[in-house]
Formats: structure tokens, sequence, C-alpha cells
């Protein structure tokens, strides 16, 4: 009897997705997987009990269990099961309940020469800008999925806070990170895991689907933003450097040069520009974008009257041309 065999036989399995899949990772021992662990309390509970002997056992198989402790995420608290908010903890306490699972988890699992991992997510979480995220990674998430989810609903009658309401975006970031830093490919929890509202799969999909996006643009990604010829982007201080001289730009100015360094050469019309930067039809009042493109010209041009850069063609549009040639 193969592993994920075993796993079904003792019960161990209540739903998956993709099981095909993952029946053939984990019976080739070809499976980097992770399991949770939020340190509420300072030792480990008999549920945390079947999830390691789940991971040893995977482990002894030939996978790679990746053991998270989420001294991140019980800064805010699991939702979930819960008909209230969970007490807020200081940050001492999760301190020495992280360590606590620490030593307790090495007796279950074995992490000597790289077979397994124990890792931390207040290590990613507790440094994330709240705008970049609200950025980055909100738009990702339906707010009416959200509310279907069983956890939620179970809530909506003596409250829901925002802090909470901000978990599954949390637990979708681990899950981004892990499979960025450590090539994880699964996740497990407990019976009411596929009922929380994870989004993991969307976001790591979407997300990569940028990361692809700026591979094939004519922009070089950058450390803190995008190079093309003279021009570096800093996303950052929401600045430009040309010839040794940086210039800040306002928000709606940065994120229109980011559009055109990212596709040089490119025509944009006043319309396609006000929809991708504004993210709506303008409904054929393009003032605006003639206003910031106006301003954004006196900052990059030698003479904003004759731009050799950001230039306008008739019957075409907007095109930007950072070597300053002839449209």
């Amino acid at each position: 009897m193969k592993v994920y065999d075993e796993l079904v036989a003792r019960g161990l399995i209540a739903q998956t997705t993709d099981e095909e899949e993952i029946k053939d990772l984990v019976n080739n021992g070809k499976a980097v997987f992770y399991i949770g662990f939020d340190p509420t309390a300072d030792s480990l509970h008999v549920g945390h009990f079947m999830a390691l002997c789940l991971m040893k056992r995977l482990q002894m198989a030939g996978n790679k269990p990746i053991a998270l402790i989420g001294g991140g995420t019980a800064m805010i608290g699991d939702p979930s099961g819960r008909t209230d908010m969970r007490q807020m903890m200081t940050t001492e306490t999760i301190a020495h309940n992280v360590e606590c699972f620490k030593k307790q988890m090495s007796r279950f699992i074995d992490f000597s020469e790289g077979k397994a991992l124990l890792v931390n997510n207040a290590d990613w979480l507790l440094d994330l800008n709240y705008v970049d995220v609200l950025r980055e990674v909100g738009p990702h998430f339906s707010v009416n999925n959200m509310l279907r989810a069983e956890c939620y609903k179970q809530r909506m009658e003596k409250g829901l806070s925002f802090l909470e309401f901000n978990y599954m975006l949390m637990q979708s970031y681990d899950f981004l990170m892990l499979h960025q830093k450590y090539g994880c490919v699964l996740e497990m929890g407990g019976d009411d895991f596929l009922a929380k509202p994870y989004n993991n799969k969307i976001l790591l999909a979407r997300i990569m689907a940028n990361i692809r996006r700026v591979q094939m643009d004519g922009a070089e990604p950058s450390v803190n933003g995008y190079h093309c010829a003279a021009f570096t982007l800093d996303a950052n201080s929401h600045s430009v450097e040309k010839d040794g001289r940086s210039v800040h730009l306002a928000d709606m100015e940065y994120r229109i040069l980011t559009l055109f360094v990212r596709y040089p050469n490119t025509f944009f019309t006043a319309n396609e520009l006000y929809q991708k930067i504004w993210g709506k039809e303008s409904l054929g009042d393009v003032r605006t974008v003639q206003v910031h493109i106006h301003n954004l010209r006196s900052k990059i041009e030698p003479d904003p009257a004759k731009p050799v850069y950001l230039k306008n063609v008739w019957g075409k549009g907007y095109v930007f041309q950072p070597d300053g040639g002839k449209v």
C-alpha cells in the first residue's frame, strides 16, 4: 500500500483539490509541503499532534515538510471556529510561544541536513508595508467570495473585525513566500482547511503572471523599480533618475511613467491610458490624462514644449522613446 492510500485508509484525508496530482507527489516523495501552527499557547495540543504525525509519515516517505509557525498571523488570530474575536497577545507572549513550539516540534520531525524546515511567517509578514499589500495583494481577492466562507458567515451576527478580515490575505501571502523561497507546492491543515477563505493558488498564479509580464516587457526590473535606457524608476521614493538627476514624481505621474517605461515605443491613446492607470473608462473626458502628461513632461524633458521622450503623435496617441529617437 502506498503512502497516500495508507493515509486514506486511516481516515486522515478529509478533502483535497487535484487529488491525482497530490497522490503522485506524495507517493513518489516529491512533495514539499507545509502545515501552519499559530502559537496561541505555550504548548502544542492534540490537534497539532495529528498534524505532526501526518508530517512525520510523509517525511518517512521521502517528502519534505515545512513546519510554519505563525509568529505573524498570531498577531491577528484565525477567525475559523470562533464565535468571537481571539484575545490579542503581546509580542513577548507570541515570541515565547514560538520558542516552545520549536522545541516540541523537533521531537517529532527530523530537521537535520535539510530534511525539513522550521520557519516563522513573522520573518516576512511583520516587515510588510500596508499600502503595498493593499495595492499588490488586495486586488486578487473578492470581498463577496470572502463573505461566503463559513468561518466568516458564522461571525456576521456578532460582528467580524477588519483585523480578522485580513487573515485571509496573510495566509495566502504565506503560501506565496513559501513557494518562492522553498519551492513549496502543497499545503495541509485540519478538516476545516478548505472551508477557510484561502485564495493561495489564485494569488500565486496572478503574481507569477505579473512577474512573467515584467520579464517580457522592454524595461528591466531593478531592485526597487524599473530601468530602461537612461531612465531608472525607484518605487520606494516614487522618483525617476536620469543623467544623474533624481526627480520626485506624484503618484499618478509615477504610474504613467512606469507604464511607458515597461512598454517603450508603444502607442497609447488618452482613453487607453485612462483605462490602464485609473482602471475605468474615461467616457471621453481625457483632460486628466493631458494634465498629468503635461506635469510629467515638465519633470523629465529638457524642454517640455519640445518633448523628445514622451511624445504625442496625431492619430496614434502618446509614445515613450527612452533614447529620444524619432517617431
